[in-house]
């Protein structure tokens, strides 16, 4: 079922690029299908948004407030620790990456087939390890 959302947007790309980008970004927030990653989430949101798929604006708002709510509670918790060794507060710096605001429809389209060629090329690369470690543990008596 999780595979499902990739093999959608690799159909997307061609028919809606933006949707496609949106869609991909929403799995990378998320972590359906891929493994969780809000860069990815932010960079593929934002390129939709700049498509014009307005979704997209609504879902970085949610990254935005996500991203802040993990910033506060690392600085809790890094705090609580310098406290407690006598050192002190840590103060941060936010820093927004930049995602370019211009792009053509050909661009991101081909900025969404190298994204999922890496998504398919990372699962084949896993399927493989697991069905070495499998065939290892077999040999080994451990299963």
């Amino acid at each position: 079922m999780q595979e499902d959302n990739i093999y959608i947007i690799e159909k997307l790309i061609d028919v809606d690029p933006s949707r496609a980008a949106y869609l991909l970004g929403r799995s990378y927030q998320v972590g359906l299908g891929i493994d969780k990653n809000l860069e990815q989430a932010k960079k593929w949101l934002t390129l939709a948004r700049n498509q014009g798929f307005y979704s997209a604006k609504s879902a970085l708002l949610f990254l935005k407030i996500q991203n802040r709510t993990l910033l506060t509670t690392l600085k809790r918790s890094i705090n609580k620790v310098f406290s407690r060794l006598s050192i002190g507060s840590i103060f941060f710096d936010r820093k927004e990456a930049v995602c370019s605001t211009e792009i053509s429809q050909d661009n991101l389209q081909a900025l969404l087939k190298s994204e999922v060629i890496k998504i398919h090329d990372k699962r084949i690369n896993n399927l493989k390890i697991e069905q070495e470690n499998d065939a290892e543990s077999m040999f080994l008596g451990i299963k």
